[in-house]
């Protein structure tokens, strides 16, 4: 896709997805294709002169299952911060080998989940999982906590919710695989968390 290609897709996806908020905004109901489109799109923050976003949607082959090998590059963030994956529309789903946690911290005894918040532990900066959507689509976003100087109050909160103050650079390292730019909430630093996500294709 040539640069002009790229820029005419964000801007026409800024304006269509500004078109469906709007309808929201004025209480117009709108259309379960609307309803889906919000989620299988990825979400640009349109704060910077160059291409930027809250959460992104990855391609990969429908009906397929991947290994997503999760790597951290490197933290300049002294709070937790996360990456996250989900499965856009749940459909599909992420299995993994190691115990997940739901948001109150209790293990969560299903098999497979839509979204996961990958936690790395000091040692530990790599993990894997497996993945699979019959939409073809990958969801990327981070998760950190922060403290909010209008609220005065510590927050955490997802890129994906579209807050302003979060925000993605993506880069393509090779054909597999992205590396992700994640810019802290209180500064404009892009080097708060970089991660990169390989997408394997397994040989079932």
């Amino acid at each position: 896709m040539s640069l002009m290609e790229m820029n005419r897709t964000y801007n026409d996806e800024i304006l269509y997805r500004d078109t469906i908020m709007q309808k929201i905004h004025n209480n117009v109901k709108i259309t379960g294709d609307e309803r889906i489109w919000l989620v299988t799109h990825s979400l640009y923050n349109q704060q910077f002169d160059f291409i930027a976003y809250n959460s992104i949607i990855e391609s990969i082959e429908p009906n397929k299952w991947y290994s997503l090998k999760i790597q951290i590059d490197s933290i300049a963030y002294n709070e937790r911060i996360i990456p996250i994956v989900s499965v856009p529309a749940a459909k599909g789903k992420i299995v993994t080998d190691f115990e997940v946690k739901d948001i109150n911290g209790k293990t969560n005894p299903q098999k497979t989940v839509k979204m996961i918040g990958v936690e790395f532990g000091h040692n530990s900066t790599e993990a894997k999982i497996d993945y699979y959507s019959n939409l073809g689509l990958v969801a990327v976003a981070y998760e950190c906590d922060y403290y909010d100087e209008k609220q005065h109050l510590h927050m955490r909160q997802s890129s994906g919710t579209g807050h302003t103050d979060f925000a993605i650079i993506r880069e393509v390292v090779n054909e597999n695989t992205i590396r992700y730019r994640c810019k802290s909430p209180s500064s404009t630093s892009f080097d708060a968390l970089v991660f990169s996500i390989s997408f394997i294709e397994q040989s079932i």
